[in-house]
C-alpha cells in the first residue's frame, strides 16, 4: 500500500474516509481497532506540537487531516477520531479514553488511546496491546474526555 500520509491532504482525506467506511457491523471490535492502528502507523512523526494542558485547543478531525502534521500524541487523537466517525457508529466517546502517559523509567511521554479499558493503541507501532500488559510499564499522568465534540481534562 502506498502511504496516504505522503500524498497530500486531499488524498489522505480520501484514504481516511475509506478507512472509516470499512468500520462496519460485519467486523468485530478487535478487527476495527487493528485496522485503525495499522492505518495510523503510517503517519510520519513531527516535532511535538499537541499541548497536553489545553485539550480544548486540539484540532478537530478535519483540521488534523488537513494540516497533515502529526506528532506521537496526535496519532492517538487521530485514532480516536477515526473510531468515533466510523461507519457503523459503534464507538461512543465513553468507550474511548485518551491518556497522557509516561514510561515508568521516565524516558518517554506520549498519549495513547485506551479502548473499553482493555486495549491500547499508540503504545506499540501498528499493534493493539492489552491494557493489563502495559499498565505495569507506565504511569497515567492525565486523562481526557471527549464531550460535545471537544476534549477536556478529566476530573
Amino acid at each position: 500500500m502506498d502511504n496516504p500520509f505522503l500524498c497530500g491532504s486531499k488524498t489522505l482525506g480520501q484514504h481516511w474516509r475509506a478507512l472509516r467506511d470499512q468500520l462496519t457491523p460485519e467486523k468485530s471490535d478487535m478487527e476495527q481497532i487493528q485496522l485503525v492502528a495499522k492505518f495510523w502507523a503510517h503517519a510520519p512523526i513531527s516535532s511535538p506540537f499537541l499541548d497536553w494542558d489545553h485539550p480544548a485547543m486540539w484540532p478537530d478531525p478535519w483540521e488534523l487531516i488537513a494540516d497533515m502534521t502529526f506528532d506521537a500524541s496526535s496519532k492517538a487523537l487521530g485514532m480516536q477520531y477515526t473510531l468515533l466517525l466510523g461507519k457503523d457508529q459503534r464507538w461512543l466517546p465513553d468507550r474511548l479514553e485518551l491518556d497522557l502517559v509516561c514510561l515508568a523509567d521516565k524516558s518517554n511521554q506520549f498519549m495513547m488511546l485506551t479502548v473499553d479499558s482493555q486495549h491500547v493503541l499508540n503504545y506499540e507501532h501498528a499493534r493493539v496491546v492489552s491494557a493489563e500488559t502495559v499498565s505495569k510499564e507506565l504511569v497515567i499522568q492525565q486523562r481526557y474526555q471527549y464531550i460535545n465534540k471537544t476534549h477536556c481534562l478529566r476530573a
